[in-house]
């Protein structure tokens, strides 16, 4: 039975292998967040310019900030802030 149960699993392995690989690619949107910032300004302080490397993924965006500072503030109530994206 062990033996039926691994054969099953390595069959059903390869046909789902071959259909990835023969498949199209597809140009259905993603929901994994994007490596750049959606932002490029605070949505904090809006009148400052993002850091790249001060980010935070929220609803599958990657927001921007200015500084590290920012991150608790948004954290808190982020719907408050997203307004003030640009």
């Amino acid at each position: 039975m062990k033996n039926f149960i691994a054969v099953s699993a390595l069959v059903l392995s390869a046909a789902v292998l071959a259909g990835v690989v023969g498949a199209e690619p597809t140009t259905q949107p993603t929901t994994a967040p994007s490596k750049t910032p959606v932002n490029k300004f605070c949505p904090v302080n809006p009148s400052h310019e993002i850091d790249p490397e001060v980010t935070w993924v929220y609803k599958d965006m990657l927001i921007g900030f200015c500084c590290e500072d920012c991150l608790p503030k948004f954290k808190k109530d982020p719907e408050k802030y997203l307004k003030n994206m640009k």
